[in-house]
């Protein structure tokens, strides 16, 4: 923690996961520079999944202004509450052992792995509940600014927020493709407290996802603001050649590049396949390995290359970017996850 941070009011605050959203040490997503940045190293390990070794590696590099780490304010006593307190979680959810049968198939393993995954994700944000009330009242917060508001990790920093203080007002800001049938925020918008989680203003990238917004939350007393989405700098980038080029460039998105991968090598066995190469461009957080010999390579850089087509994965936001400069492309059809944007790609 910065010294000259300790003793400062600063009454808003700015949820980070750095690096995201950082060019070198400079904040550029809320482009808030007089405010603390509460900068996360570890969360749920859904948004970061870093090693040790990373950890270390980000502390180092970090050296922004106006920020702090929050792992800093955590006590060994809040260590051993929460363990305490996921272990009396364990022990109810081992009560549960029911047969889930579909089609003659049992689901019992699978549902119990997805509980306890879950559980142990919930459980790790236990650490932060009273290092959360230490940020409120060190810097007199009023005023929380964060983005994946529709998502666990958000409805948990909102609740802790606003369970400490009755003043602090919470701004969502989108980020990533809102539908309403996101599955965490369906859930929280159907049980009676579902107030606790929501912000109290949202910023969304057009007038039109506003009203999307509206038309889910019904909430009158949640103020809207139009933010119009910075177009992404790949989608800038992207260049066509449909003349003798067999070029495809893949962009999946942070949860679904396995299985974007996946579909990849299943096509092997179409006619069609070998007539292609696949460049697949990987979100910074989530990055695979690939066999070179299934066709498959890993880009990081396209500005000397052309393509026939771009194939991006349906939870992304490039896809807004790709609509407004009006270039062609195609999404992904996973069968077993929403379809934000349904558009097939054809090899």
């Amino acid at each position: 923690m910065n010294k000259n941070n300790k003793n400062k009011n600063y009454n808003d605050v700015c949820l980070t996961l750095f690096p995201f959203f950082f060019d070198r040490n400079r904040e550029v997503f809320y482009k808030k520079n007089n405010s603390l940045k509460l900068n996360f190293l570890l969360a749920d390990e859904t948004q970061l999944n870093y090693s040790f070794y990373k950890i270390i590696r980000t502390l180092i590099k970090n050296k922004s202004k106006n920020l702090i780490n929050i792992e800093g304010m955590i006590s060994f006593l809040d260590l051993f509450k929460s363990y305490k307190k996921a272990n009396l979680y364990f022990k109810l959810t081992s009560k549960i052992n029911f047969d889930l049968i579909i089609e003659n198939y049992n689901f019992k393993n699978f549902y119990k792995n997805k509980i306890n995954s879950s559980l142990i994700n919930r459980s790790k944000l236990e650490i932060y509940n009273n290092a959360i009330k230490k940020i409120i009242d060190l810097y007199k917060i009023k005023k929380l600014n964060l983005y994946s508001f529709e998502y666990s990790f958000g409805f948990y920093l909102i609740k802790q927020f606003k369970k400490n203080s009755n003043n602090i007002k919470v701004h969502g800001y989108q980020h990533g493709i809102f539908y309403k049938d996101l599955p965490w925020l369906e859930i929280i918008s159907n049980i009676n407290s579902s107030k606790d989680y929501y912000p109290d203003y949202i910023y969304a990238f057009d007038k039109k996802i506003i009203n999307y917004y509206k038309n889910f939350f019904k909430q009158k007393k949640i103020k809207y603001i139009s933010r119009p989405k910075k177009i992404s700098e790949i989608s800038k980038k992207i260049k066509y050649n449909y003349k003798n080029n067999k070029n495809i460039l893949v962009l999946p998105g942070t949860h679904d590049a396995q299985e974007i991968v996946k579909i990849l090598n299943d096509q092997k066995n179409n006619t069609n396949y070998d007539k292609f190469n696949y460049f697949i461009k990987f979100h910074p957080k989530m990055r695979i390995n690939l066999n070179k010999e299934s066709k498959l390579f890993d880009v990081e850089k396209i500005d000397n290359m052309y393509f026939e087509k771009v194939i991006i994965s349906p939870t992304s936001t490039i896809v807004y970017d790709m609509i407004k400069l009006k270039k062609p492309f195609h999404t992904f059809d996973i069968d077993h996850k929403l379809k934000y944007v349904s558009t097939i790609p054809k090899f």
